[in-house]
């Protein structure tokens, strides 16, 4: 390089020392612009003559109109309509009499012929008593079933009416407890043949064999016949002919 080039001429040296003042200023500027960006800017004041819309206010709002009240019919059981209570019947005074059992006289009459009253000179009194021994060799006292039903019936094996009765008196046999009825069949044949007889047609109640010790007042003209003793030991009815089960239950039920 020369010294032509080193060399600075007045106006270089004052122009330098111009922009030496200069670019600090500019710089002092910039850094406080930053500043106020970051505290936020103001808001640039509105001129009320420069063409800015003003919002216009809302109009008012019609509320709708309440929609009518359909009702929904689809897929919707509608509950049914309380019934009005029914009234509880009154008592009718003439319905309040007791049931009434049908009499002895009644039952026997009903039957048309096929029952008769027998024994009516026992009616009222106490039943004779006796002692008889069953088919398996066990005795049996007329007077230690005081306080059931007794009834006793008289028949042979022989006898096919005496047949035709037996599973009228299973079926009553299996329908009342001993502690209310105490049946007890007596028939005067051998003891073989109505134990073998018994055995054969699956009889279920006591089966009792008379060797001579029944009382007379027992004696039958006919087979089958039957006694009914009330739980006092009282003789309510002697019957003879085959009597079938609602009649056997009528006569335990029978008034007397």
């Amino acid at each position: 390089m020369t010294n032509n080039t080193l060399k600075k001429s007045p106006l270089s040296v004052i122009l330098l020392i111009i922009l030496a003042v200069l670019i600090p200023i500019t710089a002092t500027s910039c850094k406080k612009q930053t500043r106020e960006d970051n505290q936020g800017a103001k808001a640039p004041e509105i001129n009320e003559s420069e063409n800015i819309s003003k919002p216009q206010a809302p109009e008012p709002v019609t509320p709708p109109d309440k929609p009518e009240k359909k009702e929904i019919t689809e897929n919707v059981n509608k509950p049914k309509e309380q019934e009005p209570a029914e009234k509880t019947p009154q008592p009718n005074p003439a319905e309040n009499k007791a049931i009434e059992r049908p009499t002895v006289d009644q039952i026997v009459k009903a039957s048309n012929g096929r029952l008769n009253k027998i024994f009516t000179g026992l009616y009222g009194k106490p039943a004779p008593d006796f002692e008889l021994t069953d088919i398996n060799d066990k005795k049996h006292k007329l007077s230690d079933y005081k306080g059931t039903h007794v009834m006793i019936v008289l028949w042979a094996t022989w006898c096919p009416p005496c047949k035709y009765e037996i599973p009228e008196l299973i079926e009553l046999r299996e329908r009342t407890s001993k502690e209310q009825l105490t049946i007890l069949a007596i028939s005067n044949e051998k003891t073989s043949t109505v134990k073998n007889f018994t055995e054969r047609e699956k009889l279920n109640y006591t089966i009792l064999l008379n060797q001579g010790e029944l009382p007379k007042a027992y004696n039958p003209d006919y087979l089958p016949s039957s006694v009914y003793i009330n739980p006092k030991g009282i003789v309510k009815v002697g019957i003879e002919g085959v009597t079938q089960l609602n009649e056997m239950i009528g006569f335990l039920n029978a008034p007397k």
